[in-house]
């Protein structure tokens, strides 16, 4: 049951500069984030319109660090090598732009 659409969002996903220690794509990894996210704010009656960094977007999404750890020893020990995901957001609206990250998250 999602909301009509009120308002739709210019967006960027980026991982340039990102420290990656991954055996696949990080592409796979930030598809699926996109997703969940747009799925997550249609709800709210927010849709998001995907575009390239290069043409400033009102919410940027910044990937800063994704690390896989070692499995193994994961799957041993849980606590010894956990994966890392390091995100920071920013969101301007109106021309006004916050000058520090909106938001950071790390898993």
């Amino acid at each position: 049951m999602s909301k009509e659409t009120s308002r739709t969002i210019t967006s960027c996903c980026t991982v340039s500069g990102t420290v990656l220690n991954l055996s696949f794509d990080a592409l796979e990894l930030t598809e699926e984030m996109k997703k969940v996210l747009e799925k997550r704010l249609l709800k709210k009656g927010i849709a998001l319109q995907w575009m390239e960094q290069s043409e400033s977007p009102e919410l940027l999404i910044r990937v800063v660090e994704i690390n896989e750890g070692n499995q193994f020893l994961r799957w041993l020990l849980p606590f010894i090598s956990p994966a890392a995901l390091e995100v920071e957001g920013e969101i301007s609206m109106g021309g006004s732009q916050n000058e520090q990250p909106l938001f950071a998250l790390s898993i």
